[in-house]
Order: C-alpha cells, then sequence, then structure tokens
C-alpha cells in the first residue's frame, strides 16, 4: 500500500542510504502529485487492492509497478535483497501482457500479490517469491492463497530448485521463468 505521509518521512531522514545529498522536506500532498503525474507520463502502473471475500475494488488502497524494471533499478539501486520485488514486477507486467485486469488481493488482513481477472470470468490467484526452499518462507507464502475457499486457480511462482513443481492442497508451484514462456 503507498502512504504518502510515509514516503514524505522517508525523504526527510537523513540516515536512508537511498539520497546521498541533503534530507528533502515534501508534504504527501506534493509526493502524491508528484506520483500522479508520474503516472500519468505512463512511467508506473497503479494497482488497486481487491476484496477478495466482498468481491469489490478498494479505491483507496493502492501498489505501483515500474513500466520497465530498469527504472526501478535506477531509483532503487543495485541492492541483491530487491530480487523478489523485481520478481514481482515482472509477473505484474506478463499479466497485463496477457490480457488480465491485476489487482491485489486481500483476503482479511493477508495479501495475495495477485489476482488476475479476464472480462471473460477467468481468474487466477498468484503469489510471487523468490525462493521458497526455506519452510517459513513456504509457509509465509501459502497462507494467503490457503484462506481463499473458490475454485479459481492458485500460482505460487518462484526460482526454486529444489522442488520447482509441487502442489500444496490445490496451490500448483511453479517456476516463474517456465511460467512466463508458456
Amino acid at each position: 500500500m503507498t502512504n504518502f505521509k510515509v514516503i514524505s518521512n522517508f525523504l526527510r531522514n537523513d540516515k536512508n542510504d537511498l539520497i546521498s545529498t541533503q534530507p528533502v522536506k515534501s508534504a504527501p500532498k506534493t509526493i502524491e502529485r508528484y506520483i500522479t503525474k508520474i503516472e500519468d507520463n505512463l512511467l508506473i502502473y497503479r494497482t488497486h487492492h481487491y476484496n477478495v471475500k466482498g468481491k469489490k475494488v478498494l479505491v483507496q488502497n493502492f501498489k505501483y509497478y515500474a513500466v520497465d524494471v530498469g527504472l526501478r533499478r535506477l531509483i532503487a539501486g543495485y541492492r541483491t535483497q530487491d530480487y523478489g520485488h523485481l520478481l514481482e514486477n515482472i509477473v505484474y507486467l506478463e499479466l497485463l501482457r496477457r490480457g488480465f485486469n491485476v489487482y491485489v488481493g486481500i483476503i482479511d488482513n493477508l495479501e495475495v500479490d495477485f489476482l488476475a481477472l479476464k472480462p471473460n470470468g477467468e481468474r487466477q490467484y498468484i503469489q510471487v517469491a523468490f525462493k521458497t526452499e526455506n519452510q517459513k518462507t513456504l509457509q509465509r507464502e501459502l497462507v494467503p492463497l490457503q484462506k481463499i475457499f473458490d475454485n479459481y486457480p492458485k500460482l505460487l511462482l518462484t526460482l526454486d530448485d529444489i522442488d520447482p513443481y509441487a502442489n500444496y492442497g490445490g496451490i500448483e508451484k511453479k517456476n516463474v521463468l517456465d511460467w512466463l514462456i508458456q
């Protein structure tokens, strides 16, 4: 979820490592205007949250994805811990390319990375994780999908080498590279 106040506070902090010069003082409303202009210029996509149980779009909650992951690298730098977010951005762009309307799913207080809908009623729930070889990570990624009790496909996309094709009670785990070339 994007919170312009949090971004504003982050920019004011002189201890963050993304800003090498002086802290930037900017009001949350100004940050919102800048981001809206960036979106208007087609550099980022805004994705709304969708309440899975209530079956409605939440208008005030949204996330942003870069039109080009190179732009994300330009802004965030080359931090190695960012691979999961890059992978999520790539999956988002692929879902758009495949003709889906893409939302961030909300179930209870948990987030499903993507709820992908097509006008013909096709629906998929997708979690994206860089690696899930650690059991704690695997469980964390599965829990939101396990809380969804409809019969639409549920996918966990990862770059795992070990057991890349498993099924967890109807949740299909796939290698994201294979999924991308389908």
